[in-house]
């Protein structure tokens, strides 16, 4: 399985796409850190925080879902 590495599709998703890529970076003992901040970030941005999931196989991140409505 291959790191993700998460881009911007537009500019407001920037720091969000940061704390993603800082997720995957540095695993585990910070996800929730990354995680929350990712959350922020789409707050800022003007977005209303839906669900988030994250999935991983064997232990290791897989994917992150972040669902939020305008």
């Amino acid at each position: 399985m291959l790191p993700a590495r998460y881009v911007e599709v537009v500019a407001e998703g920037r720091r969000v796409v940061e704390c993603l890529n800082g997720m995957q970076r540095d695993g585990p003992p910070s996800e929730d850190y990354w995680l929350r901040n990712a959350m922020q970030a789409l707050q800022q941005a003007g977005f209303t925080s839906v669900e988030w999931h994250v999935e991983r196989v064997d232990g290791r991140l897989n994917n992150v879902w972040l669902f939020a409505d305008l």
